[in-house]
């Protein structure tokens, strides 16, 4: 691949996690309540899968272990704001202390070490697909991706199609906009709520099943931001699964470019690496700022 292509392809790798991530938390912002767990629940979907793909030698039960332990890390979130009244946004933020504290102490009791975990058997293999992989330059970068990226677009189309497209979506929709007009419907808003919340875990520990195959091994902190990156991706894309798409495509490419500039660059390698999350900072303060004149002048 040419120096275009291989940086095409390496953005949609890197935006794929990132745009689950953040549909997962556009079904809890349309039910009302964003949950900004995402960070801790891609860190524990992927160390779950690890630890129970490579003891088990079975990748189908690491991945059913992954969507178990977000999807009720998130309902533990959920649980606190309805049951206990906690600040829904405190009771995520408690989510994201405990994975982190949680998954350091348990990586030294199941590995033997708080470091990386080399863990090959993982690694997705790149697939091409056919005479498709021939396509000049779309073939390369869509046609040449590791397997795990193509299971991960079609849980994205499908997380896009159930939010736009389905009596679900419509409900987390009407709960975001109108809670008794479900009540008069005869749906649970509460239900609704739950599902939403599960729904994101689900949607998380599928991108933190991903980082983790695209490396073929456990790496401390494996989220690196992506979960907070998600979290700005779901105001600027609007709200919308197209406006999602792309945003993350854009912090895709400022991920790619900051690699890549690490060997054309004479600069320190940490300052390279930091410009994706100065302009994730940039954005959300910019989204911030543009959300706070809408409110005086209104």
């Amino acid at each position: 691949m040419n120096p275009m292509e291989t940086l095409a392809a390496e953005a949609l790798a890197i935006a794929l996690p990132i745009l689950l991530a953040a549909l997962g938390g556009l079904f809890t912002e349309a039910a009302g309540i964003l949950n900004v767990a995402l960070e801790g629940l891609i860190v524990a979907g992927a160390f779950a899968f690890a630890v129970a793909a490579e003891g088990t030698g079975s990748l189908v039960l690491g991945v059913a272990a992954a969507l178990a332990c977000s999807a009720a890390l998130a309902l533990l979130a959920a649980a606190a704001a309805d049951r206990l009244s906690a600040n829904p946004f405190v009771a995520a933020l408690a989510v994201n202390l405990l994975v982190a504290g949680a998954v350091g102490l348990a990586s030294e009791h199941v590995f033997g070490t708080k470091g990386v975990v080399p863990l090959d058997g993982l690694l997705s293999p790149r697939v091409e697909l056919g005479f498709l992989s021939g396509i000049p330059f779309l073939g390369p970068v869509l046609f040449r991706q590791r397997g795990i990226s193509y299971l991960l677009a079609a849980a994205c189309a499908i997380a896009a199609v159930a939010y736009s497209a389905t009596p679900f979506g419509l409900r987390l929709r009407a709960l975001g906009m109108k809670e008794g007009s479900l009540r008069i419907a005869g749906v649970d808003p509460r239900a609704v709520r739950y599902w939403a919340y599960a729904a994101s875990g689900a949607a998380c520990a599928l991108a933190g099943i991903a980082l983790a195959r695209s490396i073929g091994a456990w790496v401390p902190n494996i989220a690196s931001g992506r979960g907070w990156i998600a979290l700005v991706v779901v105001y600027l894309g609007r709200k919308r699964p197209a406006g999602l798409l792309a945003a993350a495509l854009g912090f895709g490419l400022l991920f790619a470019l900051s690699n890549a500039a690490q060997s054309v660059l004479s600069v320190p390698p940490e300052l390279v690496l930091a410009l994706p999350y100065a302009a994730t900072a940039a954005a959300a303060l910019s989204g911030g700022a543009r959300t706070r004149g809408r409110t005086d002048r209104g």
